[in-house]
């Protein structure tokens, strides 16, 4: 699968995906000092300011992105509620009050969506704990409750119906979607975000830097079993925050391609046309590469939007 590794340094959250009807791509991001949402074009062109609020009013961490519906959902620790408006910034909407606001035993910070089953994730590093409901705010609901000391970043594996999130003191873990069966894959301190790529071998997630060695932050990388563990990015960084690992933009025509190679003419293919339509990166071109485009095309449960002919 061909992607790119994105992570921030000083803003708190990063959303990066396809959005239907949006050329080029976006990416959407949370700044804890300017108190903001802003988005821009992948190549940096076009930032504008979404969102804003006074110095008092938000405390903003993560972000995530419904590609389908258009909506953008967010952390904000200050008023200790998940949030959500449209990607205009548009009908902002507080889902669900978590807490009584700052100062109180809660404060949340990760946040993931799992749009195929309508449910948003989050974590409360103050109070230890993993969360969920549904998207509009319903069926509000503990699922971890012990175990966590601070849980940073979290994402949700759609296909394998599992969460995975870091902890800055006990490193890379994952659970049922439920949170059932709670395994601890890395030992690892002082991590922050997590990422998950699309052909569901590998893990990436930040590391920050001892504070007497402001240098040392890092990204690094694993099977989602946890082994293999090796530094993408070896030290250099301060404190890398969120993380994202985003696929290369694909077509339509890729599409087409793809159908050639699975139906004919001439079938088997071989050679790089083909290789190209491999987007599970299993060594061979058929049905299954088609889930696998869709998550490309569309983001992670997406839909492909209507198209004129």
């Amino acid at each position: 699968m061909r992607f790119h590794i994105w992570f921030l340094l000083v803003t708190m959250g990063l959303g990066t995906f396809p959005v239907a009807g949006e050329a080029p791509q976006r990416m959407y991001w949370t700044t804890e000092i300017s108190k903001s949402i802003m988005r821009a074009n992948l190549d940096g062109s076009d930032v504008e300011v979404i969102l804003d609020w006074g110095l008092f009013e938000a405390t903003l961490y993560g972000i995530a992105i419904d590609t389908v519906e258009r909506k953008m959902y967010w952390a904000d620790e200050t008023l200790d509620a998940i949030r959500r408006a449209n990607l205009d910034g548009s009908e902002v909407e507080t889902l669900v009050q978590v807490g009584p606001g700052e100062g109180s035993s809660s404060a949340v910070v990760g946040i993931a969506l799992d749009l195929p089953r309508g449910k948003v994730y989050w974590t409360d590093w103050r109070a230890g704990k993993i969360q969920r409901s549904n998207l509009d705010g319903s069926d509000f609901e503990d699922i971890i409750t012990t175990g966590l000391s601070s849980p940073q970043g979290i994402i949700v594996d759609t296909s394998e119906a599992m969460i995975y999130w870091v902890d800055y003191d006990q490193g890379v873990r994952r659970a049922n979607l439920d949170g059932s069966n709670p395994q601890a894959l890395v030992g690892e301190n002082r991590a922050q975000g997590i990422a998950l790529d699309l052909d569901s071998t590998k893990m990436c997630w930040t590391k920050s830097a001892l504070i007497v060695a402001p240098w040392t932050g890092k990204i690094r990388r694993a099977n989602r079993d946890g082994s293999q563990i090796e530094d993408v990015y070896p030290n250099g960084l301060q404190h890398p925050r969120h993380i994202e690992i985003i696929p290369d933009a694909v077509d339509l025509c890729e599409y087409a391609v793809f159908f050639d190679c699975v139906t004919g003419p001439g079938s088997p293919f071989e050679g790089d046309e083909c290789a190209a339509a491999d987007f599970d990166d299993d060594g061979d071109v058929d049905i299954d590469d088609v889930e696998a485009f869709f998550d490309v095309f569309t983001g992670p449960g997406g839909s492909v939007p209507d198209c004129e002919p």
